[in-house]
């Protein structure tokens, strides 16, 4: 398969509408979880959530295809000036219909929406993807075989989530899922649309590129009663990691969608134990990057937004080091990760 790099990337978070403003409030630790309308139906407090600051919101699915359009034009931005904008297939990723209060056509409704703001036809190819945060594997793995077949030279994928309804809401704290007052193993709510721009790798220095990838099952899902085992974040991690020709302890950081609930920590520590065998004490411990600390729970946004984090902080040179590795955790079970690796040199700007 042919290798591929994060060429540009695209964000609209809690923190910032573009990726650079994106990162570097990320980089400086400042959050844009506060305190919202939305509130605790047991308590009657109001929910801490991170939503971007558009000038209007509304709690429907073209909103969602507001978020993912200015996301998306960044992305074509960084095109080269020779391609044409028309010729890059675009692969959105959205919710699956297991999501409380989800609405019934709520892909076909973004992506007629998505299309409707960017003004021109999409590319053949482009799609939609219904799978969670596990779509973004299934989209790198179809747009890997589009550049592979040369039936594109560029693919953007944008991943546009929202849980800012009070019904969304609701139904998690009932579950037990959000951090609330009597809850501290829970998330923060969010909002998001984060994209990035792919392409085959070159050998040009300064290029991000995925040099592995892989999926995995865990049987013991969040909200099942069997046990976390960490089977399948353990499967995912050590394909990506065989594939790349690497060790976890060679990675200097680790990009992770955990939340701020027990479940998804617990699942990395047992991953780490199972793969990480470090046999040269001078190296120094990877650090681990969790963003939805800063965004709140961003869904299908967070694939794309851990690979334009790691983007910008090799560009920028602030990244801990080449070599990084990455997960997804669906609440399906489904587990996808993700090498990366920067031809450049670090130089901290």
């Amino acid at each position: 398969m042919t290798t591929l790099q994060v060429a540009g990337a695209g964000m609209v978070t809690a923190v910032g509408f573009n990726v650079l403003s994106s990162c570097a409030a990320m980089r400086a630790g400042i959050s844009g979880v506060m305190e919202s309308p939305l509130c605790d139906p047991v308590s009657g407090d109001l929910l801490r959530a991170g939503r971007p600051h558009t000038p209007q919101w509304w709690a429907r699915p073209d909103m969602l295809a507001e978020l993912a359009a200015a996301a998306t034009c960044e992305c074509l931005a960084q095109l080269p000036s020779d391609i044409d904008v028309g010729e890059v297939p675009i692969l959105v990723l959205v919710s699956d219909t297991t999501r409380p209060h989800r609405e019934a056509d709520l892909g076909p409704a973004v992506f007629t929406g998505l299309r409707a703001r960017l003004h021109h036809p999409l590319a053949a190819g482009s799609k939609v993807y219904e799978d969670n945060r596990f779509g973004i594997f299934n989209a790198y793995i179809d747009a890997a075989a589009m550049i592979a077949a040369r039936r594109a030279s560029h693919v953007i994928i944008v991943g546009t989530d929202s849980y800012l309804r009070q019904q969304v809401a609701s139904a998690y704290v009932e579950r037990r899922r959000v951090l609330t007052q009597d809850n501290s193993n829970g998330f923060n709510l969010g909002e998001a649309a984060c994209a990035v721009l792919l392409s085959a790798a070159t050998r040009r220095a300064g290029e991000l590129h995925i040099i592995g990838h892989a999926s995995g099952r865990e049987s013991g899902t969040i909200e099942s009663e069997e046990p976390l085992t960490g089977h399948g974040l353990t499967q995912a991690l050590r394909g990506a990691l065989n594939m790349a020709g690497i060790r976890m302890d060679h990675t200097d950081y680790w990009l992770t969608d955990q939340t701020g609930e027990h479940y998804k920590a617990k699942e990395c520590t047992l991953a780490q134990i199972r793969l990480e065998r470090r046999t040269d004490p001078t190296r120094k411990p990877y650090t681990i990057w969790h963003p939805i600390e800063y965004l709140g729970e961003i869904g299908c946004a967070i694939g794309p937004c851990l690979w334009g984090m790691a983007l910008i902080a090799c560009r920028k040179g602030y990244a801990p080091g080449k070599l990084a590795q990455m997960h997804v955790s669906d609440e399906s079970g489904a587990r996808a990760a993700f090498v990366l690796s920067f031809t450049g040199e670090l130089s901290n700007q």
